[in-house]
């Protein structure tokens, strides 16, 4: 009997709690409010938070007023909003977000966004007042809230003319607002300019600050002279380079070596003194002369039938070096191939066609041939090596990277940079024996691919053999 009277008591109970009581269901509320955000236009963001809790889980929903009605933010449905960029006129917007449970749905508190810019701090302005003997044409430094597009505006202008003794100047200053920013808060006494007897402001479009400096006297202004070299090299020497007004100049012009005066421009009347001497009369401004070199003796290229660009000037340079000739009076041939003979014959050249000790001990190499006496240089100094123990194979065709080795041998087999950079898409094809000597002529600069490439085993034209070969002599544009 009791164990019928528990029962039922526990029947009772149940039957009186409310819906949703117990472990299963959660009240709907806000555990997080979202808060006031300020953010500068152009330059933050604005975040908004909330959270809330339910069963089942809270969905969210943002809304914005703007007059008097609330709006649904399209897909703005997390717990969290970013306003990625803000606009000047989005100060003063309201926003709040709905959480929805079930059937349930509350609204957070109403929280407000404050786009403001930065508070004004730019109050003195420094500008230098005219004084005898000085040009104070400086430019204004740009702040957080202004730039100033040309620095200051003098009336008089001080660049017309002699500075004029007991002569009120008047110093304009133009502000300009950058973007997203405005001009607003300035007024009339928010200027200060040291020195000035008087300071104004206008607004119209764009801030006018003009200050008014009092009448001062004194010698007239110097200005600075220097010259530009357009073209070639050569220096410029002045007797004075800051004179004033009315002085006469004189400037001296010396090209480099191998180089000439091609042309000289002043925007004036000037005299030539002959000896590279030239004299002007100093205008009441800064002034620049300028002035072209050109090669006294430049090279050319001798042959009839065009090169690639990259060979044109080392064809013209070892051709008048006496290092690589052509083959034919007429021709260069810059695609076809380069042989071993050639190779060592220029290299001999390059050399200078020293006097050899031995003779040649190649059975392929005749003792009277146009490059016996190349080989046999080659082999003394072991800068080309045999293609077996006997054989020279002298009209076999030389690669890149035989060619490569060849100029890394004559120049001592230097040991390469660890630092050089091989990025060339093919370099599995480099064969072993030649990877020291090609890691040297790229970090030189003398290889330096091939349409992205190093295709190492592919023959060396005559073109690229003559450009290597000028590359490693320094690239000079005269003999």
């Amino acid at each position: 009997m009791k164990r019928v009277s528990l029962l039922l008591a526990v029947v009772l109970l149940l039957s009186v709690l409310p819906l949703g009581a117990g472990a299963a269901g959660t009240q709907l509320a806000f555990t997080q409010q979202p808060q006031d955000c300020t953010a500068m236009p152009g330059r933050d963001t604005a975040v908004f938070s909330v959270q809330a809790v339910g069963d089942p889980a809270p969905t969210y929903q943002w809304q914005l007023k703007k007059s008097d009605t609330w709006e649904n933010l399209f897909l703005v449905t997390q717990p969290t909003y970013t306003i990625s960029r803000v606009y000047p006129d989005m100060d003063g917007w309201q926003y709040r977000c709905l959480a929805t449970s079930g059937e349930k749905t509350i609204a957070s508190q109403v929280v407000t966004l404050h786009a403001r810019l930065n508070d004004i701090t730019l109050r003195q302005l420094a500008i230098t007042p005219p004084v005898a003997g000085e040009v104070p044409m400086q430019e204004l430094p740009e702040t957080d809230q202004y730039r100033f597009p040309r620095g200051i505006f003098w009336d008089p202008e001080l660049h017309e003319g002699t500075f004029a003794p007991d002569t009120v100047y008047t110093a304009t200053v133009y502000l300009e607002a950058k973007p997203t920013y405005t001009l607003d808060g300035l007024s009339e006494d928010f200027f200060q300019v040291p020195g000035a007897t008087e300071v104004s402001y206008s607004y119209d479009n764009r801030g006018v600050v003009t200050a008014v400096f009092p009448k001062t006297g004194g010698d007239p202004l110097h200005y600075p002279v220097s010259a530009v070299i357009l073209e070639g090299e050569g220096t410029v020497t002045f007797s004075d380079t800051n004179p004033a007004k009315g002085d006469t100049v004189t400037f001296t012009v010396t090209p480099a070596p191998h180089y000439k005066l091609k042309r000289l421009f002043l925007a004036m009347d000037y005299k030539d003194l002959g000896n590279g001497r030239y004299s002007f009369v100093m205008p009441a401004s800064p002034f620049q002369v300028h002035v072209n070199f050109v090669l006294s003796d430049p090279l050319v290229y001798p042959y009839e039938d065009p090169a690639p660009y990259y060979a044109t000037t080392a064809a013209s340079y070892l051709y008048a070096a006496g290092i690589m000739q052509g083959t034919s009076e007429t021709t260069f041939s810059p695609y076809a191939p380069m042989t071993r003979a050639m190779v060592a014959t220029v290299l001999y050249r390059m050399a200078g066609e020293p006097a050899v000790s031995g003779d040649v001990t190649f059975s392929d190499v005749p003792a009277d041939t146009w490059y016996t006496q190349a080989v046999a240089w080659a082999q003394e100094k072991g800068v080309i090596q045999g293609t077996s123990p006997t054989t020279f194979s002298p009209d076999s065709q030389v690669t890149r990277e035989q060619l490569a080795t060849m100029l890394w041998r004559y120049d001592g087999s230097p040991a390469p940079s660890a630092g050089t950079v091989m990025d060339f898409p093919d370099l599995a094809d480099l064969s072993t024996w030649a990877t020291d000597a090609m890691t040297w002529a790229v970090d030189q600069k003398i290889v330096q691919g091939y349409n992205g490439t190093l295709i190492p085993r592919e023959p060396a034209i005559r073109g690229q053999v003559a450009a290597m070969l000028w590359r490693y002599l320094g690239s000079p544009l005269w003999v």
